[in-house]
C-alpha cells in the first residue's frame, strides 16, 4: 500500500486528535515541561523520602519498622493465598471476549501477571526469613 506525504498515519475518519501526518512520524513531540499534576507526585515523594528518613534514624521508627516486619511475615500466607485467588480472577476476566474489549483484555493480562509476580513473592517470603539458620555438624 503506496503512502504519500500528507496522509493520516493512524485513523483516517472521525475526528481524531492524535493522528499523526505520515511526514511527522519520525519526529517527537517537545516536552512542554512540568504540569500541576506532576509538582503534586514530586511533592509527595520528597515527603515520603524525609519520613522515611526521619523513621529510619529513630528509635520509634526501628520499633514500627520491626512490627510491620513481624506483621507481614506472620500474614504473608494469607497475602499469598488472596493474591493468588485474585490472580485468577484477572486471568479469567483477560480471557473473556463477550464483555470485555480488547484494550481492556490487554489491561487484564497485565494486571493477572503483576498480581501473579506479587502472590509468588509473597509465597517465597516466609520460607528464607523466618526459618532459622542450620548449624553443620561434623
Amino acid at each position: 500500500m503506496p503512502l504519500r506525504r500528507g496522509r493520516p498515519a493512524g485513523r483516517t475518519r472521525g475526528n481524531w486528535s492524535g493522528a499523526r501526518q505520515v511526514s511527522q512520524l519520525g519526529r517527537r513531540r517537545r516536552h512542554q515541561g512540568y504540569r500541576a499534576g506532576d509538582w503534586a507526585y514530586i511533592a509527595t515523594g520528597a515527603v515520603a523520602l524525609v519520613a522515611l528518613a526521619a523513621g529510619a534514624t529513630t528509635k520509634t521508627g526501628h520499633a514500627t519498622a520491626l512490627a510491620v516486619q513481624r506483621f507481614l511475615l506472620f500474614y504473608a500466607g494469607v497475602f499469598a493465598l488472596v493474591a493468588l485467588t485474585a490472580s485468577v480472577g484477572a486471568g479469567l476476566a483477560a480471557a473473556d471476549r463477550v464483555f470485555m474489549s480488547p484494550g481492556g483484555r490487554i489491561a487484564a493480562q497485565a494486571a493477572h501477571r503483576a498480581v501473579s509476580f506479587a502472590a509468588v513473592g509473597a509465597r517465597g517470603l516466609p520460607g528464607p526469613a523466618v526459618s532459622p539458620p542450620r548449624r553443620l555438624t561434623s
